[in-house]
């Protein structure tokens, strides 16, 4: 695998995310970090539909352990990395963190 070990991009928490109090919903954590790994591999010049369509590859989240710190509101500004711990034959380790002004609020390992 190549590219960047270390990968970070800004969400903006919008209503679908949030629950009547306007705090993130628990789930909505693991959308945004979907959707920043997603990005992480188009970064890195991988086209993860191609490799589903053409090569038969699919990644899986093995093991979603969340450890929620604080809660975020309705527009908050985050920023969710991406940090590539290990690669192995068949499998990536990787660790996402999402802060919110600086303090990480949810981290997956």
């Amino acid at each position: 695998m190549t590219g960047n070990s270390f990968f970070e991009w800004p969400i903006r928490v919008y209503f679908e995310g949030v629950d009547s109090g306007g705090i993130v919903y628990y789930a909505s954590y693991l959308k945004f970090m979907e959707r920043v790994r997603i990005g992480w591999f188009r970064c890195s010049g991988i086209d993860v539909a191609e490799l589903v369509t053409k090569g038969r590859v699919l990644f899986v989240v093995k093991s979603p352990e969340l450890d929620y710190r604080q809660p975020t509101k309705l527009s908050g500004a985050l920023r969710v990395s991406v940090i590539l711990q290990r690669v192995q034959r068949a499998s990536l380790d990787l660790l996402q963190e999402i802060t919110y002004d600086n303090q990480v609020v949810c981290a997956r390992s």
